[in-house]
């Protein structure tokens, strides 16, 4: 279904996001 793919997607985009910010700031 179209609206489950779509929320699927912007919790993806977000934990890349959120990832990419915690690695900025604290690289390992």
């Amino acid at each position: 279904e179209p609206w489950l793919l779509h929320d699927f997607n912007e919790d993806f985009y977000g934990e890349e996001l959120r990832l990419a910010i915690v690695g900025y700031i604290r690289p390992e």
